[in-house]
Protein backbone atom coordinates (compact mmCIF):
# COMPACT_ATOMS: atom_id res chain seq x y z
CA UNK A 1 0.00 0.00 0.00
CA UNK A 2 1.45 3.14 -0.94
CA UNK A 3 1.94 6.13 1.58
CA UNK A 4 1.01 9.79 0.46
CA UNK A 5 3.13 12.82 0.53
CA UNK A 6 2.35 16.62 -0.23
CA UNK A 7 5.24 18.89 -0.48
CA UNK A 8 4.80 22.53 -0.46
CA UNK A 9 6.60 25.49 -1.28
CA UNK A 10 5.81 29.09 -2.32
CA UNK A 11 7.01 28.83 -5.67
CA UNK A 12 7.25 26.10 -8.04
CA UNK A 13 10.89 27.04 -9.11
CA UNK A 14 11.92 26.33 -5.68
CA UNK A 15 10.73 22.47 -5.92
CA UNK A 16 12.37 21.94 -9.34
CA UNK A 17 15.52 22.91 -8.07
CA UNK A 18 15.87 21.19 -4.43
CA UNK A 19 13.69 18.56 -4.39
CA UNK A 20 13.85 15.91 -7.18
CA UNK A 21 16.57 13.49 -5.66
CA UNK A 22 14.63 13.22 -2.81
CA UNK A 23 11.08 13.00 -5.04
CA UNK A 24 13.20 9.75 -6.62
CA UNK A 25 13.95 8.50 -3.33
CA UNK A 26 10.64 8.70 -2.09
CA UNK A 27 9.02 7.14 -5.39
CA UNK A 28 11.30 3.87 -4.67
CA UNK A 29 9.43 3.74 -1.73
CA UNK A 30 6.33 4.04 -3.42
CA UNK A 31 5.08 7.09 -1.96
CA UNK A 32 1.99 9.30 -3.82
CA UNK A 33 3.75 12.83 -4.37
CA UNK A 34 1.67 16.03 -4.62
CA UNK A 35 3.08 19.25 -4.55
CA UNK A 36 1.54 22.61 -4.44
CA UNK A 37 3.17 25.83 -4.85
CA UNK A 38 2.95 28.83 -6.98
CA UNK A 39 3.20 28.45 -10.64
CA UNK A 40 5.97 31.05 -10.79
CA UNK A 41 7.06 30.19 -14.62
CA UNK A 42 3.91 30.39 -16.50
CA UNK A 43 3.90 26.02 -17.65
CA UNK A 44 0.58 24.43 -18.00
CA UNK A 45 1.19 21.39 -15.94
CA UNK A 46 3.69 22.89 -12.84
CA UNK A 47 7.14 21.94 -14.50
CA UNK A 48 6.15 18.99 -15.90
CA UNK A 49 8.01 17.29 -12.81
CA UNK A 50 9.42 13.83 -13.13
CA UNK A 51 7.60 11.46 -10.02
CA UNK A 52 5.20 14.33 -9.47
CA UNK A 53 1.57 12.54 -9.09
CA UNK A 54 -0.68 15.73 -8.48
CA UNK A 55 0.32 19.46 -8.67
CA UNK A 56 -1.70 22.18 -7.26
CA UNK A 57 -1.46 25.76 -7.89
CA UNK A 58 -1.68 27.87 -5.06
CA UNK A 59 -1.26 31.65 -4.62
CA UNK A 60 1.64 31.73 -2.25
CA UNK A 61 3.13 35.59 -1.91
CA UNK A 62 6.68 35.62 -0.45
CA UNK A 63 5.60 38.43 1.78
CA UNK A 64 3.60 36.37 4.96
CA UNK A 65 1.14 39.48 5.39
CA UNK A 66 0.04 39.85 1.66
CA UNK A 67 -3.62 39.38 0.76
CA UNK A 68 -3.24 36.58 -1.60
CA UNK A 69 -2.17 34.36 1.43
CA UNK A 70 -5.55 34.44 2.66
CA UNK A 71 -6.67 32.67 -0.14
CA UNK A 72 -3.71 30.55 -0.66
CA UNK A 73 -4.62 29.16 3.00
CA UNK A 74 -7.81 28.28 2.65
CA UNK A 75 -6.86 26.66 -0.45
CA UNK A 76 -4.25 24.67 0.85
CA UNK A 77 -6.44 23.74 3.91
CA UNK A 78 -9.43 21.73 1.41
CA UNK A 79 -6.25 20.34 -0.37
CA UNK A 80 -5.05 18.77 3.32
CA UNK A 81 -8.71 17.92 4.56
CA UNK A 82 -9.38 16.27 0.93
CA UNK A 83 -6.78 14.16 0.71
CA UNK A 84 -4.93 11.68 3.66
CA UNK A 85 -1.98 12.52 3.81
CA UNK A 86 1.26 10.36 5.95
CA UNK A 87 3.16 13.71 5.38
CA UNK A 88 3.39 17.16 4.79
CA UNK A 89 6.97 17.97 4.03
CA UNK A 90 6.90 21.74 3.96
CA UNK A 91 9.40 24.75 2.93
CA UNK A 92 10.13 28.16 2.39
CA UNK A 93 9.03 30.87 5.17
CA UNK A 94 5.47 31.75 3.55
CA UNK A 95 4.67 28.12 2.73
CA UNK A 96 5.63 26.50 5.40
CA UNK A 97 3.90 28.71 8.07
CA UNK A 98 0.81 28.52 5.99
CA UNK A 99 1.34 24.79 5.79
CA UNK A 100 1.62 23.75 9.85
CA UNK A 101 -1.33 26.50 10.44
CA UNK A 102 -3.58 24.70 7.88
CA UNK A 103 -2.04 20.89 9.79
CA UNK A 104 -3.24 22.22 13.03
CA UNK A 105 -6.80 20.49 13.09
CA UNK A 106 -7.01 17.17 14.94
CA UNK A 107 -8.49 15.25 12.73
CA UNK A 108 -5.46 15.07 10.34
CA UNK A 109 -2.92 12.41 10.96
CA UNK A 110 -0.09 13.61 9.07
CA UNK A 111 2.89 14.21 10.50
CA UNK A 112 4.98 17.57 9.57
CA UNK A 113 8.30 17.85 7.95
CA UNK A 114 9.53 21.72 7.80
CA UNK A 115 13.27 22.31 5.75
CA UNK A 116 14.37 25.43 6.74
CA UNK A 117 16.15 26.60 3.49
CA UNK A 118 17.67 29.28 5.64
CA UNK A 119 15.76 31.11 8.74
CA UNK A 120 15.06 34.96 8.50
CA UNK A 121 17.02 35.58 11.58
CA UNK A 122 20.23 34.80 10.61
CA UNK A 123 23.31 36.30 11.98
CA UNK A 124 23.46 40.43 11.28
CA UNK A 125 19.77 40.42 10.08
CA UNK A 126 17.55 43.17 10.38
CA UNK A 127 15.49 43.80 13.54
CA UNK A 128 12.25 43.80 12.00
CA UNK A 129 13.26 39.90 10.39
CA UNK A 130 13.86 39.11 14.05
CA UNK A 131 10.42 40.46 15.24
CA UNK A 132 8.53 39.03 12.67
CA UNK A 133 9.82 35.16 11.91
CA UNK A 134 11.47 34.12 15.31
CA UNK A 135 8.02 34.71 16.74
CA UNK A 136 6.55 32.40 14.54
CA UNK A 137 8.75 29.87 14.06
CA UNK A 138 8.78 29.32 17.83
CA UNK A 139 4.85 29.17 17.73
CA UNK A 140 5.42 26.37 14.45
CA UNK A 141 7.97 24.50 16.42
CA UNK A 142 4.66 23.25 18.54
CA UNK A 143 3.00 21.35 15.70
CA UNK A 144 6.07 20.37 13.48
CA UNK A 145 7.49 16.85 13.52
CA UNK A 146 10.65 17.41 12.35
CA UNK A 147 12.63 20.59 11.52
CA UNK A 148 15.59 19.97 9.17
CA UNK A 149 18.58 22.43 9.27
CA UNK A 150 20.79 22.93 5.99
CA UNK A 151 23.47 24.85 6.87
CA UNK A 152 25.50 25.50 10.19
CA UNK A 153 24.11 28.31 11.47
CA UNK A 154 20.40 27.90 11.62
CA UNK A 155 21.29 24.10 13.00
CA UNK A 156 22.91 26.08 15.89
CA UNK A 157 20.32 28.23 15.98
CA UNK A 158 17.35 25.94 16.37
CA UNK A 159 18.87 24.34 19.12
CA UNK A 160 19.95 27.52 21.10
CA UNK A 161 16.62 28.60 20.88
CA UNK A 162 14.77 25.45 20.92
CA UNK A 163 12.50 25.32 17.99
CA UNK A 164 12.56 21.61 17.63
CA UNK A 165 9.70 21.70 21.18
CA UNK A 166 7.71 19.03 20.05
CA UNK A 167 9.59 17.23 17.31
CA UNK A 168 13.07 15.91 16.48
CA UNK A 169 15.97 18.17 14.92
CA UNK A 170 17.89 17.22 11.48
CA UNK A 171 21.01 18.76 10.19
CA UNK A 172 21.50 17.83 6.76
CA UNK A 173 24.59 18.78 4.54
CA UNK A 174 21.87 20.26 2.28
CA UNK A 175 19.78 18.32 -0.26
CA UNK A 176 22.51 16.98 -1.84
CA UNK A 177 24.24 17.09 -5.55
CA UNK A 178 24.30 14.29 -8.10
CA UNK A 179 27.69 15.04 -9.53
CA UNK A 180 28.01 12.84 -12.20
CA UNK A 181 25.23 15.51 -13.65
CA UNK A 182 28.05 18.17 -13.46
CA UNK A 183 31.45 16.82 -14.78
CA UNK A 184 34.67 18.67 -14.67
CA UNK A 185 34.63 21.35 -17.43
CA UNK A 186 37.40 20.27 -20.31
CA UNK A 187 38.56 22.52 -23.08
CA UNK A 188 36.72 20.45 -24.97
CA UNK A 189 33.39 21.64 -23.36
CA UNK A 190 33.87 24.90 -22.85
CA UNK A 191 34.39 25.25 -26.39
CA UNK A 192 31.28 22.95 -27.49
CA UNK A 193 28.98 24.94 -25.08
CA UNK A 194 29.94 28.47 -26.07
CA UNK A 195 29.19 28.08 -29.38
CA UNK A 196 25.46 27.05 -28.44
CA UNK A 197 25.45 30.65 -27.02
CA UNK A 198 27.64 32.48 -29.29
CA UNK A 199 30.11 33.38 -26.60
CA UNK A 200 33.79 33.98 -28.18
CA UNK A 201 36.57 31.54 -27.19
CA UNK A 202 38.25 34.47 -25.99
CA UNK A 203 36.16 35.68 -23.59
CA UNK A 204 35.99 35.98 -19.87
CA UNK A 205 32.69 34.80 -18.59
CA UNK A 206 31.05 35.46 -15.38
CA UNK A 207 28.32 33.19 -14.34
CA UNK A 208 25.59 33.98 -11.84
CA UNK A 209 22.39 31.96 -11.19
CA UNK A 210 19.28 32.55 -8.88
CA UNK A 211 15.93 34.12 -8.90
CA UNK A 212 16.13 37.73 -9.88
CA UNK A 213 15.54 39.57 -6.11
CA UNK A 214 17.42 41.64 -3.43
CA UNK A 215 18.41 39.12 -1.47
CA UNK A 216 20.49 37.50 -4.41
CA UNK A 217 21.62 40.97 -5.09
CA UNK A 218 22.77 40.81 -8.75
CA UNK A 219 23.22 44.42 -8.85
CA UNK A 220 26.34 43.60 -6.84
CA UNK A 221 27.90 41.51 -9.79
CA UNK A 222 26.63 43.99 -12.47
CA UNK A 223 28.67 47.03 -10.71
CA UNK A 224 31.34 44.53 -10.31
CA UNK A 225 31.62 44.26 -14.08
CA UNK A 226 30.83 47.53 -14.99
CA UNK A 227 34.51 48.17 -13.00
CA UNK A 228 36.19 45.27 -14.38
CA UNK A 229 35.45 46.31 -18.35
CA UNK A 230 38.11 48.57 -17.91
CA UNK A 231 41.14 45.84 -17.61
CA UNK A 232 38.99 43.14 -18.97
CA UNK A 233 37.50 44.17 -22.30
CA UNK A 234 36.51 40.25 -22.65
CA UNK A 235 34.60 40.47 -19.79
CA UNK A 236 30.85 38.58 -20.16
CA UNK A 237 28.46 38.08 -17.41
CA UNK A 238 25.41 35.50 -17.64
CA UNK A 239 22.94 35.59 -15.43
CA UNK A 240 20.66 32.45 -14.88
CA UNK A 241 17.13 33.28 -13.29
CA UNK A 242 14.22 35.44 -13.44
CA UNK A 243 12.25 37.10 -10.61
CA UNK A 244 11.05 40.55 -9.55
CA UNK A 245 13.92 42.45 -9.87
CA UNK A 246 14.88 41.70 -13.73
CA UNK A 247 13.69 45.00 -15.44
CA UNK A 248 15.10 47.19 -12.84
CA UNK A 249 18.49 45.17 -13.29
CA UNK A 250 18.02 46.27 -17.19
CA UNK A 251 17.75 49.67 -16.81
CA UNK A 252 20.99 49.57 -14.59
CA UNK A 253 22.55 47.66 -17.21
CA UNK A 254 21.41 49.98 -19.76
CA UNK A 255 22.45 53.23 -17.92
CA UNK A 256 25.94 51.86 -17.25
CA UNK A 257 25.92 51.16 -21.22
CA UNK A 258 26.99 47.76 -20.43
CA UNK A 259 24.28 45.59 -22.51
CA UNK A 260 27.15 44.28 -24.63
CA UNK A 261 28.55 43.06 -21.88
CA UNK A 262 25.38 40.87 -20.11
CA UNK A 263 23.57 37.74 -21.20
CA UNK A 264 20.18 37.40 -19.43
CA UNK A 265 19.23 33.80 -19.74
CA UNK A 266 15.46 33.76 -17.98
CA UNK A 267 14.79 30.65 -16.33
CA UNK A 268 16.59 27.53 -17.52
CA UNK A 269 17.57 24.29 -16.67
CA UNK A 270 20.63 24.33 -18.59
CA UNK A 271 23.03 25.78 -15.06
CA UNK A 272 25.76 22.59 -15.80
CA UNK A 273 25.89 23.38 -19.80
CA UNK A 274 26.29 27.19 -19.05
CA UNK A 275 28.75 26.45 -16.59
CA UNK A 276 30.75 24.36 -18.84
CA UNK A 277 30.84 27.59 -20.73
CA UNK A 278 31.71 30.20 -17.88
CA UNK A 279 34.95 30.75 -16.73
CA UNK A 280 34.43 32.06 -12.61
CA UNK A 281 31.46 31.04 -11.13
CA UNK A 282 29.99 34.15 -8.83
CA UNK A 283 27.18 34.19 -5.91
CA UNK A 284 25.65 37.82 -4.67
CA UNK A 285 23.62 36.70 -2.15
CA UNK A 286 22.88 38.42 0.85
CA UNK A 287 21.84 34.94 2.62
CA UNK A 288 21.71 31.30 1.73
CA UNK A 289 20.56 28.42 2.56
CA UNK A 290 22.98 25.96 1.59
CA UNK A 291 23.43 26.89 -2.12
CA UNK A 292 23.28 23.95 -4.56
CA UNK A 293 24.63 26.46 -7.49
CA UNK A 294 27.74 26.96 -5.34
CA UNK A 295 27.92 22.92 -5.16
CA UNK A 296 27.15 22.53 -8.69
CA UNK A 297 29.73 24.91 -9.61
CA UNK A 298 32.22 23.32 -6.83
CA UNK A 299 32.23 19.69 -9.11
CA UNK A 300 32.61 21.59 -12.58
CA UNK A 301 35.54 22.74 -11.46
CA UNK A 302 34.95 26.72 -11.55
CA UNK A 303 37.12 28.69 -9.13
CA UNK A 304 34.41 30.29 -7.09
CA UNK A 305 33.79 34.20 -6.01
CA UNK A 306 30.87 34.37 -3.40
CA UNK A 307 29.98 36.65 -0.47
CA UNK A 308 30.71 35.50 2.68
CA UNK A 309 27.53 35.45 4.02
CA UNK A 310 25.57 32.20 5.48
CA UNK A 311 25.10 29.52 3.35
CA UNK A 312 28.08 30.57 1.11
CA UNK A 313 30.64 29.91 4.04
CA UNK A 314 29.65 26.62 4.82
CA UNK A 315 31.10 25.76 1.36
CA UNK A 316 33.69 27.87 0.26
CA UNK A 317 36.92 28.56 2.21
CA UNK A 318 38.26 31.46 1.63
CA UNK A 319 41.76 31.31 -0.47
CA UNK A 320 41.00 27.07 0.50
CA UNK A 321 38.33 26.54 -2.53
CA UNK A 322 37.33 29.99 -3.56
CA UNK A 323 37.54 33.26 -2.52
CA UNK A 324 34.95 34.87 -0.55
CA UNK A 325 33.75 39.07 -0.79
CA UNK A 326 32.12 41.52 1.53
CA UNK A 327 28.14 41.07 0.46
CA UNK A 328 27.95 44.83 -0.16
CA UNK A 329 31.34 45.87 -1.59
CA UNK A 330 31.23 45.38 -5.05
CA UNK A 331 35.36 46.67 -5.75
CA UNK A 332 36.03 43.66 -3.17
CA UNK A 333 34.42 41.44 -5.79
CA UNK A 334 36.22 43.28 -8.78
CA UNK A 335 39.57 42.69 -7.18
CA UNK A 336 38.70 38.85 -6.55
CA UNK A 337 37.76 37.89 -9.67
CA UNK A 338 40.97 39.78 -11.01
CA UNK A 339 42.84 37.62 -8.87
CA UNK A 340 41.67 34.70 -10.04
CA UNK A 341 41.62 36.22 -13.73
CA UNK A 342 45.69 36.21 -13.74
CA UNK A 343 46.41 33.48 -11.39
CA UNK A 344 45.35 30.64 -13.51
CA UNK A 345 46.71 28.13 -11.30
CA UNK A 346 44.12 28.92 -8.44
CA UNK A 347 41.52 27.12 -10.50
CA UNK A 348 43.50 23.76 -9.97
CA UNK A 349 43.99 24.20 -6.43
CA UNK A 350 40.33 25.22 -5.58
CA UNK A 351 39.10 21.89 -7.49
CA UNK A 352 41.23 19.65 -5.90
CA UNK A 353 40.50 21.03 -2.02
CA UNK A 354 36.18 21.31 -3.43
CA UNK A 355 36.55 17.27 -4.43
CA UNK A 356 37.04 16.83 -0.68
CA UNK A 357 34.44 18.94 0.60
CA UNK A 358 31.77 17.81 -2.14
CA UNK A 359 32.30 13.88 -0.76
CA UNK A 360 30.20 15.36 2.43
CA UNK A 361 27.22 16.57 0.14
CA UNK A 362 26.65 13.88 -2.23
CA UNK A 363 23.08 12.90 -2.99
CA UNK A 364 22.54 9.57 -1.96
CA UNK A 365 24.12 9.85 1.80
CA UNK A 366 21.95 13.04 1.98
CA UNK A 367 19.04 10.92 0.61
CA UNK A 368 19.75 7.86 2.90
CA UNK A 369 19.35 10.53 5.79
CA UNK A 370 16.40 11.69 4.19
CA UNK A 371 14.57 8.15 3.72
CA UNK A 372 15.34 7.83 7.58
CA UNK A 373 13.77 10.87 9.03
CA UNK A 374 10.37 9.21 6.59
CA UNK A 375 10.66 5.67 8.11
CA UNK A 376 10.75 7.55 11.88
CA UNK A 377 8.01 9.01 11.21
CA UNK A 378 5.72 7.03 8.92
CA UNK A 379 5.76 3.37 10.26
Amino acid sequence: MSKKVLFTATVLSHIGQFHMPTFRTLKRRRYEIHVAAKNNLNVKSGLELKYVDKYYDIPFERMPLSFSNIKAYFKLKKIINKNDYDILHCNTPTAGILTRIAARKKKIRAKVIYTAHGFHFFSKAPIKFWAFYYPIERMMARITDALITINEEDYKRAKQFKLKKNGELHHLKGLGIDIKNFPRQTQESKTSEREKYGIRKNDYVIFSVGELNKNKHQDLVIKAVNELKRDLVNIKLIIAGNGPMEEKYKRLIKNLNIEDKVIFTGYTRDISALMQASDVFVSSSKREGLPISVLEAMATGLPMVVTDCRGNRDLVKNGINGLLTDVYDYKEMVKAIKRVYYNKDLSIKFYDESKKILKEYNSKRIMREIGAIYKMLVK
